[in-house]
C-alpha cells in the first residue's frame, strides 16, 4: 500500500520526558513494516536523511522548518510550533492499488487521492470541511475518524449519528468513528455497531488512533471485514499503548457507547490546581465522559455547597480525585465513594505511599500519568473492576 501522513517530532513532558521523530505516516510505516511500498509525507532536508537511515522509500515533499507537537500531558491539547503556511500537495494515484491518507498539518483543505481503495484519517488540524472527501476517487473508500473529526465533518455530536451521516456521503462506503476510551463505532450498510475498548493498566495515547487506522487498513486491504478489521485494530491499540499492562478485558464485559458520569475531585484554590481542575474537564469531556465538576457546577459558595457537592457525587458512576497536595476535602470526597461503593481513581503527579495508603486500602487506583488515569476512571464508570494500588509510568518496564 501506499501510505501518506505526517512526519513531525513529537514530544512529552510529564510523566517522564519523551521525544521522537514520528507523525502519523512514520507511525504508519513502523506498525505496517514491509506492507508500506511507499511513504508520501514532507520534512526538512535534515529530516529526509533520518528518514532514509529508517529505510523507508518515501516520496518527500520539502518544507523550509521543522514542526514540532509539544505535550505536557499526551491527554492534553499540543503546543505546535514551526507550522508552515498551506502547500499544495502533488495528487496521489494508485490506480488498481490501496491508499492509506492521513490529513496533513501543512494541508488543510485536503488533497487529491486516487485508488482501488483508501482508508481515509482526517487528523484534523483545527478546521475540517466535508469537500475534503470530495478529493478522494476511489471504488472503496472507508473513513476512520475520531470522534472530533467526525463532528467536524457533520456538524454531528453523537459518534453513531455521525457515523450514518459519513455513510450517506457520495462515495464513502464504511465508516470507523474511534472514541478513545468509549470505545468505537463501526458501520457500513449492513448495521452500525458500538463496540468496547481494550482495557489496559497502563495508557499512552500518543498516536494510538495512527495505530488503529494502520491496522485498520492493513487488515481490510488483506480482506477482512470492516468489523473485524476494526476489532483486530483495536486490540494492537491496546497492545502498543498499554505495554506491560495490556491485558484482555475480565467479565463482565464494559457497556460500549455508555457515557460515565466522572465526579471531578480536586482543590482548586490556586491557579496551577485550578488550571488542572479545567484541563482534566475539558479532556473528559473530549473523550467523551459526562463529567461533574464541583467549581464549575457548583462554584466556590460556603459550608452549604458540600450537602449539594455529595448528593451530586451519589450521583456519580465514578471519582477522578486529582491528588497533588492532599487536599482534605478531595480526600474526604473520595473516602465519601468509597462509602458508597463508587469507584476511585486518582492522580498524583508524585508517589506517596503513606499518604495514599487509606485510599488505596479503600479499592482506589492511584496513577502518575493524567491520561492512564482519565481512561481508568471512564473504563471504571463503564464497569470495569479496578487495580488497587498505585501504578507508575515513569519507573514501569
Amino acid at each position: 500500500m501506499i501510505v501518506v501522513g505526517g512526519s513531525y517530532t513529537e514530544s512529552v513532558i510529564y510523566p517522564s520526558r519523551t521525544s521522537a521523530f514520528m507523525g502519523s505516516g512514520l507511525r504508519a510505516a513502523d506498525v505496517l513494516e514491509d506492507q508500506v511500498e511507499l511513504l508520501i509525507t514532507m520534512a526538512t532536508i535534515e529530516e529526509a536523511s533520518v528518514i532514509n537511515d529508517r529505510g523507508i522509500s518515501a516520496r518527500l515533499v520539502y518544507r523550509p522548518n521543522p514542526v514540532h507537537f509539544e505535550y505536557l500531558d499526551p491527554s492534553l491539547r499540543p503546543d505546535v510550533m514551526g507550522l508552515p503556511v498551506p502547500v499544495a500537495i502533488p495528487a496521489v494515484s494508485q490506480p488498481g492499488g490501496d491508499v492509506l491518507a492521513f490529513g496533513l498539518a501543512e494541508a488543510p483543505n485536503g488533497y487529491d487521492v486516487s485508488a482501488r481503495r483508501v482508508v481515509f484519517d482526517p487528523q484534523a488540524p483545527g478546521s475540517l470541511q466535508p469537500d475534503v472527501l470530495e478529493r478522494i476517487d476511489a471504488d472503496s473508500l472507508t473513513v476512520c475518524a475520531n470522534r472530533a473529526e467526525a463532528r467536524l465533518l457533520t456538524g454531528l455530536n453523537s459518534p453513531m449519528e455521525a457515523a450514518s451521516a459519513l455513510l450517506d456521503m457520495p462515495r464513502v462506503n464504511a465508516v470507523v468513528v474511534k472514541c478513545g476510551a468509549l470505545g468505537y463505532v463501526v458501520a457500513d450498510e449492513t448495521q452500525t455497531l458500538w463496540r468496547h475498548a481494550q482495557p489496559s493498566l497502563y495508557v499512552n495515547s500518543l498516536g494510538s488512533g495512527d495505530i488503529f487506522s494502520s491496522v485498520f487498513a492493513r487488515e481490510w486491504f488483506a480482506d477482512a471485514s470492516i468489523f473485524d478489521a476494526a476489532e483486530r485494530a483495536n486490540m494492537e491499540v491496546s497492545r502498543r499503548a498499554g505495554g506491560a499492562g495490556a491485558r484482555h478485558l475480565s467479565s463482565p464485559a464494559l457497556h460500549p457507547g455508555y457515557s460515565p458520569k466522572v465526579y471531578l475531585a480536586g482543590p482548586f484554590f490556586t491557579l496551577g490546581e485550578r488550571w488542572l481542575v479545567d484541563r482534566a474537564r475539558a479532556a473528559l469531556d473530549g473523550l467523551g465522559a459526562r463529567v461533574f465538576s464541583p467549581i464549575h457546577d457548583v462554584g466556590p459558595g460556603g459550608i452549604e455547597v458540600a450537602q449539594i457537592d455529595l448528593d451530586a457525587l451519589d450521583d456519580c458512576d465514578v471519582v477522578l480525585a486529582l491528588l497533588d497536595g492532599f487536599d482534605p476535602g478531595t480526600i474526604y470526597e473520595a473516602g465519601w465513594a468509597a462509602r458508597e461503593n463508587i469507584p476511585i481513581v486518582g492522580f498524583s503527579s508524585e508517589n506517596h505511599p503513606k499518604e495514599a495508603k487509606m485510599l488505596v486500602g479503600m479499592g482506589a487506583e492511584i496513577h502518575d500519568d493524567l491520561t492512564s488515569a482519565m481512561y481508568r476512571a471512564i473504563w471504571a464508570g463503564q464497569g470495569l473492576k479496578l487495580t488497587p494500588g498505585i501504578h507508575s509510568e515513569r519507573h514501569r518496564t
